[in-house]
């Protein structure tokens, strides 16, 4: 087992929409790195970041990174949580 990462990998990056098929992508590239350094990318995004791009959460999916939907606080900000 990798030692998980927590990050939130946006649906585009610089105009590019994620796809966990192109291989040559920018996404990929970064998920590639991460998995060879022995993280497992686990994608913290809100639901409406995956109802507004369809197609992203399988993706991610997809590309071997866990998801995890969180709803946004009061002030649009993502809410502070721990896993423990």
């Amino acid at each position: 087992m990798g030692i998980p990462l927590l990050v939130s990998i946006p649906p585009q990056i610089l105009g590019e929409p994620f796809n966990s098929q192109a291989e040559d992508s920018f996404q990929a590239r970064i998920l590639a790195s991460w998995f060879a350094a022995g993280f497992e990318p686990v994608s913290i995004n809100t639901r409406q970041e995956f109802d507004a791009n369809s197609g992203f959460e399988e993706a991610l999916e997809n590309a071997g990174v866990t998801v995890l939907s969180v709803e946004p606080s009061k002030e649009g900000s993502l809410t502070i949580f721990r896993i423990s």
